[in-house]
């Protein structure tokens, strides 16, 4: 074997090991204030598992093959959730993570009625449920079609049953994470007081997405290790 063909074997060899070992370092920030996002969580779609970046919204991310075609998901509580396909990411990359439109003020916790949700709801949507559909003859005059109105009343009351749809679906997703991310679970794994533990919650809150594709068996392991990144101590069962 040649001398020439020696330094090209050795050379492509070298450039797979550094292929295969390539990593890119990130940062997640809030999109408006650019500050960090700490302990934000992010996972791979078609892969298992949660992972959450440093308290500076640091991360570092191995580029094997078997994730080159895959897509990130970051989720934080209170912020949009953001996808990016993996092939797109460059090193030192920022992700930026918009925050939701509506802050929730704070709120005492208590149990409500049927009616008090209904009360509620109707609250909320006043304008919807106030208004008054009109009538399609209303559309028909002597010698002409108002078009507008036509469309508003057929159209009006599909409008209402997606938004309350949508507002129903969100809280099946939502009641979802809460059955299983709960207190009892946290605390059967790890020591912590109140105050630690409603920002514990806050802070490393999956999405449904991700909390869907995990076990129970991997739920508690994601908890162990959001728990070690507080530097909070595990329960010893």
């Amino acid at each position: 074997m040649s001398v020439t063909l020696l330094v090209l074997l050795s050379s492509t060899v070298v450039q797979k090991v550094n292929a295969q070992s390539l990593s890119l370092k990130c940062t997640v920030v809030d999109s408006v204030t650019k500050e960090p996002l700490p302990y934000t969580s992010y996972s791979l779609k078609k892969q298992k598992g949660i992972l959450v970046t440093d308290a500076k919204g640091h991360f570092e991310l191995v580029l094997s093959k078997t994730i080159q075609h895959d897509t990130l998901i970051f989720t934080y509580s209170a912020y949009k959730e953001v996808q990016i396909p993996v092939l797109k990411l460059k090193a030192n990359d920022v992700i930026l993570l918009p925050p939701k439109g509506r802050l929730l003020k704070a709120v005492i916790v208590k149990n409500k009625t049927a009616k008090e949700d209904s009360l509620a709801m109707r609250k909320e949507f006043a304008k919807d449920f106030v208004f008054t559909k009109p009538k399609v003859i209303d559309a028909f005059s002597l010698t002409s079609i108002n078009f507008d109105i036509l469309y508003a009343s057929l159209s009006k009351k599909n409008k209402q049953r997606k938004k309350l749809r949508a507002i129903l679906e969100r809280d099946e997703l939502d009641n979802y994470v809460d059955s299983r991310f709960n207190r009892r679970n946290i605390l059967r794994l790890v020591k912590i007081d109140s105050v630690q533990l409603r920002t514990f919650m806050i802070r490393h809150r999956p999405s449904y997405t991700n909390l869907k594709k995990l076990t129970d068996y991997e739920l508690f392991e994601y908890i162990k290790q959001a728990a070690v990144t507080d530097s909070l101590p595990l329960q010893h069962n």
